[in-house]
């Protein structure tokens, strides 16, 4: 089950935080080394299109990068360009992982890391 995970940025800036993804004990990470990320804001859950996206590839929006894979641990950067073509408010927003095969079974499989909202507030040098 995907966790919720709220993001507040501010419009004049870069986000960037570090995750960490665990067992549902919240201490023991799960191996994501070979993963690739996938993140869309979208205005509500039920728009079929995304007002941007952040993945593993590096892009003007930004990049989700594994930062130690053994230990669950990945880092979100959200580049400034976009927050600054969005007006300020909340949108929705979800993160699945493509998690590499490790042995026959399971396969490559696409799992749902969280979904929540990315409010935009204004930044106070706007």
């Amino acid at each position: 089950m995907p966790a919720t995970c709220n993001i507040t940025v501010q419009s004049d800036g870069d986000f960037y935080a570090v995750f960490f993804y665990a067992l549902p004990d919240r201490v023991t990470p799960i191996n994501i080394s070979g993963a690739t990320f996938n993140m869309g804001v979208r205005r509500s859950i039920n728009d079929p299109n995304t007002l941007f996206r952040v993945t593993s590839t590096l892009s003007t929006f930004g990049q989700i990068q594994i930062v130690d894979g053994p230990g669950g641990q990945f880092g979100l950067w959200i580049a400034r360009q976009p927050l600054l073509s969005l007006p300020v408010g909340i949108w929705q927003q979800s993160m699945i992982a493509t998690l590499p095969a490790t042995s026959l079974f399971p396969p490559t499989i696409n799992v749902p890391i969280w979904n929540g909202t990315l409010e935009i507030d204004r930044g106070p040098s706007r």
